[in-house]
């Protein structure tokens, strides 16, 4: 198998996440000739996607081939591997947040946005079905009449 040296991702697997992952991996005693890409490209490729929720053809181009990555996901994914490998890469530690106050080696998770939940004359930006869109002003800023 050709070393070719590629760009690192941050969704890249650490050498600790490899030696989990690398025996859970099913092995083809039929397979008859060399593999031309390296299963741990294919781990990293695969993690990447689900990272970024980028479609299989919009892989970056330094991974193997989208259709060889897919194809692995699936064989992987019969095997049952593919759960044990998501679970595995859930279980990774939060990263550190950078924090202006200059305080090193804390971890925090981000905090998610969320939107208040609205009611059912809100769902569609109305206030109430007989009238005009909820908090509408004419230019100059004041509200118009109800």
């Amino acid at each position: 198998m050709p070393t070719r040296t590629r760009r690192r991702y941050p969704s890249d697997l650490s050498e600790h996440q490899w030696s989990q992952l690398e025996p859970l991996l099913p092995f083809d005693e039929h397979q008859t000739r060399l593999r031309r890409v390296s299963l741990r490209d294919v781990a990293d490729a695969i993690n990447y996607r689900w990272e970024t929720g980028c479609a299989w053809r919009m892989l970056p181009h330094d991974f193997p081939a989208w259709g060889t990555v897919y194809a692995y996901f699936r064989a992987w994914q019969q095997a049952g591997v593919i759960r044990e490998f998501r679970d595995l890469m859930i279980e990774r530690p939060p990263r550190p947040v950078r924090q202006s106050t200059g305080s090193t080696g804390s971890f925090e998770l981000p905090q998610r946005r969320t939107a208040p939940a609205a009611g059912p004359a809100h769902e569609h930006g109305f206030s109430s079905p007989d009238r005009g869109p909820a908090g509408a002003t004419e230019r100059s800023g004041a509200a118009l009449p109800r």
